[in-house]
């Protein structure tokens, strides 16, 4: 008899749906309040969790069900809070305010009340009435955070600034061991310019909580802004020890900041102690240690670049961009047996990956093994259908035709990779100057120099391409203009590009510089019957 009740069914749907809902199963339990409220239209507790299911998905919806809750049950707080809420995100603020207004002047749910009010006058922008709002909250119901923050926004707006560095005095003597008060403070004295008032408030939040990364986080801004960058350091340091700043957020925030060259020239010890802080916080964050190993090799530090990436080939859990990079490395450093030994051992392990056969290729034509790298290539391009890569594959293939003395073939590889993908730098690079110094098809060489100068802004090597090809071409005051360019972008020019300034300048009739250019050249390790050749024309 009671199953055929329908206040007896609709609590046990309701009673399913909670579970439904503990579960995580959403969309069943939506359905089960549902049938509760066909059962039962005055049930208010299925409303309301109906409006909470709806909150994530269809505020107006929400909305409905929400005020049905209200209306059945105004005492119940949770269901008066669920419905000033959905009614301040569906920007019925006035009808809100209404409500809690008359809350205030029945005395009904004061705290919620007044706190809603500061976010509406925040809202709306009336500063008076926060003010006043917040206020009252703090007279009856004590410090909150997002009252301060709203209150103290409204002074900032208003530049009332020792308005509010006399309130957060004031809440920072009641309220000791809120470490979010002195911070405020100590932004505040930072505007005011008082330095060591701003620092002895960051210090005292830091104090108060030591583990939290927000004190240190203003600390380092305030060091930062005013340029103070052995106190920056310091602070980001401890900032960077923080275990509660998300590794992202300091992945990210290392990346934008730290990577860069006169920093690192001034104070490379501080920002390694900063590296070492992020990477001891959260030791197995695989792009924390990403980071880490980039911030290695741009400084230089190989050698401990190398220790990781041994420790990380060595573990079961190995990338193959772990042996790509330290292959990078050995070749870089000419251990070519050191790397010989690694690309074969990737080879076995990573068999269907094309770029351990252009590794292979790289070293066979070091050994000066073209036939072996060409197949090493050919076995590269059969294991890959990415245009870039196939790019890459036939723009190396026509640097080892080059060498080889076959141009014609060389050139054909050039164009293919081309055809795979036509903003391949290096490879415009390359293909621009060979033909320069076969001085053929100058004007494709220039598009093609003139290109890989757009794509690689600033980059002396690819200038020199340009400028050279301009110098073939007879234009010899662009030449002077581009090269002139390459030359300030390097502290040390490679003996080409001096050589290339003093022939340029040779043919705008300057004698006196262009033999100075090739000197200079001389110096640098050109070769000494090049420079002979070259001092023979000024005579």
């Amino acid at each position: 008899m009671e199953k055929s009740n329908p206040a007896f069914v609709a609590s046990l749907y309701y009673i399913s749906g909670v579970e439904e809902v503990m579960s995580g199963n959403y969309k069943d339990a939506a359905k089960l309040f549902y049938r509760v409220m066909l059962l039962n239209p005055n049930h208010a507790a299925a409303n309301y969790q109906s409006a909470k299911l709806y909150s994530q998905t269809d505020e107006q919806m929400a909305l409905k069900y929400a005020e049905r809750a209200y209306l059945l049950d105004t005492l119940n707080s949770d269901f008066t809070d669920l419905y000033i809420n959905l009614l301040l995100a569906n920007q019925q603020i006035d009808k809100a305010k209404s409500l809690l207004e008359g809350f205030i002047a029945a005395r009904r749910n004061l705290k919620i009340s007044y706190f809603n009010l500061v976010r509406i006058a925040s809202e709306l922008g009336d500063d008076i009435l926060l003010s006043e709002y917040a206020q009252e909250y703090d007279r009856n119901w004590g410090y909150n955070p997002a009252i301060v923050n709203a209150y103290t926004n409204a002074l900032l707006n208003r530049k009332q600034y020792r308005q509010l560095e006399k309130y957060l005095i004031r809440l920072s003597e009641s309220y000791t061991d809120e470490p979010q008060i002195f911070i405020q403070l100590g932004k505040v004295l930072a505007t005011l310019l008082d330095g060591t008032g701003a620092v002895a408030s960051f210090n005292r939040a830091i104090a108060i909580d030591s583990t939290s990364y927000q004190g240190y986080l203003a600390l380092s801004d305030y060091y930062r802004i005013n340029n103070n960058t052995p106190k920056y350091l310091e602070a980001s340091e401890q900032l960077f020890r923080a275990r509660d700043l998300p590794s992202d957020v300091k992945v990210k925030y290392f990346e934008e900041t730290f990577f860069d060259i006169n920093l690192l020239k001034a104070n490379y010890p501080a920002v390694k102690r900063i590296a070492q802080a992020m990477y001891m916080s959260d030791p197995k964050n695989a792009e924390i240690e990403r980071v880490m190993l980039r911030f290695m090799m741009y400084t230089g530090d190989l050698a401990a670049a190398i220790s990781v990436l041994n420790e990380q080939i060595n573990s079961p859990n190995v990338s193959s961009e772990s042996y790509s990079t330290l292959i990078d490395i050995y070749s870089y450093q000419k251990e070519y047996a050191a790397a010989d030994s690694l690309v074969k051992i990737a080879l076995a392990r990573y068999p269907k990956l094309p770029q351990f056969e252009i590794a292979c290729a790289s070293l066979l034509w070091q050994n000066e093994d073209s036939a072996g790298a060409l197949k090493a290539l050919d076995r590269a391009n059969k294991l890959t259908r990415s245009d870039s890569l196939k790019s890459v594959i036939y723009g190396f293939r026509g640097d080892i035709l080059y060498k080889a003395a076959k141009t014609k073939q060389a050139f054909a590889a050039y164009d293919r990779a081309l055809k795979y993908y036509h903003d391949n730098a290096v490879m415009l690079n390359n293909y621009a100057y060979y033909l320069s110094l076969e001085k053929v098809r100058l004007e494709d060489a220039l598009r093609m120099a003139t290109r890989a100068c757009e794509l690689s802004e600033n980059n002396s090597t690819y200038l020199d391409t340009k400028a050279w090809i301009l110098y073939e071409l007879g234009r010899y005051e662009e030449a002077r203009t581009v090269q002139r360019l390459a030359l300030g972008l390097t502290r040390e020019p490679s003996p080409e590009l001096l050589l290339h300034y003093g022939d340029i300048l040779l043919k705008l009739g300057d004698k006196f510089l262009a033999e100075t250019y090739w000197r200079r050249a001389a110096e640098s390790g050109a070769d000494p019957e090049t420079i002979k050749e070259r001092l023979k024309l000024l005579e």
